[in-house]
């Protein structure tokens, strides 16, 4: 498969048809029949840019090329035409994937470069500092995260797989989330999800779920935990 690359067209990030094509793994004319067809729906917003290229035969002589820039928006809505394959959700994801670093790189700030030994070394105690005050602050936000993970497991008569096979002594693999998932939307209870230092989020189920989805379980009774606040000078 080609590489996805987003190129800026009249100071907008916009994608090569032909590139579509060939992660899509079709040919160029053929998609390029399904943005005529679509056109309409495309050019709501913004025009489509169609262009066109002359290439030269090995043989000699040359041809005609048309092709089209597509931006993010057309991009995105011309992928809802075609019939969702392993394929096509691919392209899907690499488009996302390109435009959003497109994105991020112009959204980097140009730096200028240090004009003497004094800026130089001004430079590297404030990239130093900055550094060690990011990694500060990671860290009591890590440990808020995880007194706060702690408290709202414990409370509202819920709780996690984490907490549960703690509590039970057993590996955490002795209960499957896609049981528990199934249960609550079988009893029509709410799953409840909360910040978690190991996976960013975890879900807590509610304990009527645990006794039909694990009869037997010893299951921790609710409690209300207190969070000392901190701060950071």
């Amino acid at each position: 498969m080609a590489i996805l690359d987003i190129t800026t067209q009249n100071d907008t990030l916009v994608v090569d048809s032909r590139l579509i094509a060939e992660n899509l793994g079709i040919q160029h004319k053929n998609l390029l029949q399904t943005i005529t067809k679509y056109l309409d729906r495309l050019e709501r917003k913004t025009p489509v840019a169609f262009k066109t290229e002359v290439v030269k035969r090995p043989q000699g002589g040359s041809y005609e090329v048309s092709y089209c820039f597509l931006n993010e928006a057309q991009a995105t809505l011309l992928m809802t035409f075609s019939r969702n394959s392993d394929r096509v959700l691919d392209c899907k994801e690499k488009l996302v994937d390109a435009f959003t670093l497109a994105k991020s790189k112009l959204a980097q700030p140009t730096t200028t470069l240090p004009q003497s030994y004094k800026e130089a070394l001004k430079a590297l105690v404030a990239e130093v500092e900055a550094k060690e005050k990011l990694e500060a602050e990671n860290a009591l936000l890590e440990q808020e995260n995880h007194q706060l993970s702690e408290a709202l497991d414990e409370l509202f008569d819920y709780s996690s797989i984490v907490r549960v096979a703690k509590f039970n002594k057993v590996r955490e693999s002795n209960f499957s989330w896609r049981s528990l998932k199934a249960v609550s939307v079988q009893m029509g209870i709410e799953i409840k999800k909360v910040p978690d230092a190991r996976y960013e989020f975890k879900n807590l189920y509610s304990h009527d779920v645990w006794r039909v989805a694990y009869p037997g379980v010893k299951l921790p009774e609710t409690t209300t935990l207190v969070i000392a606040s901190q701060s950071i000078k």
